[in-house]
C-alpha cells in the first residue's frame, strides 16, 4: 500500500531527531532509531496521522528516568503536483524531570 509506506517513510525520516532528544543521546550513537523507540501512529478521519513515539522499554539507550519521555507529532497529507504527501509538525515533548 503507498499510503502506509508514504506514511512509515515519513515517521522514519524524522525518528533520528526525535530519538536523540528523546533519549539524550547525540543522532550518531543511534544508527537505527527503531532499535531504541516505539512508535504508534492512527490515521484520523481527516486524513491526518498522529504519531506518537516513546523509548523502546528495555532499550540499552535508556537511562535514568527518560523512559517516561514521549514525543507527539502530526503528519497532514496534502497534494503536491498531483502527489499526496505528508507534512510534518513539529514535535511536541512530554519529558520527565
Amino acid at each position: 500500500m503507498p499510503f502506509t509506506q508514504d506514511i512509515q517513510a515519513t515517521i522514519r525520516a524524522a525518528l533520528p531527531e526525535i530519538g536523540a532528544r528523546l533519549l539524550r543521546t547525540p543522532e550518531q550513537d543511534l544508527p537505527d532509531p527503531l532499535d531504541h523507540l516505539e512508535v504508534r501512529w492512527v490515521v484520523k478521519e481527516t486524513g491526518v496521522v498522529v504519531v506518537t513515539v516513546r523509548p523502546r522499554f528495555g532499550s540499552a539507550a535508556i537511562s535514568g528516568r527518560n523512559w517516561l519521555n514521549t514525543a507527539y507529532f502530526e503528519l497532514r497529507p496534502k497534494v503536491v503536483d498531483c502527489h499526496l504527501v505528508f507534512e510534518r509538525t513539529l514535535p511536541e515533548f512530554s519529558t520527565s524531570a
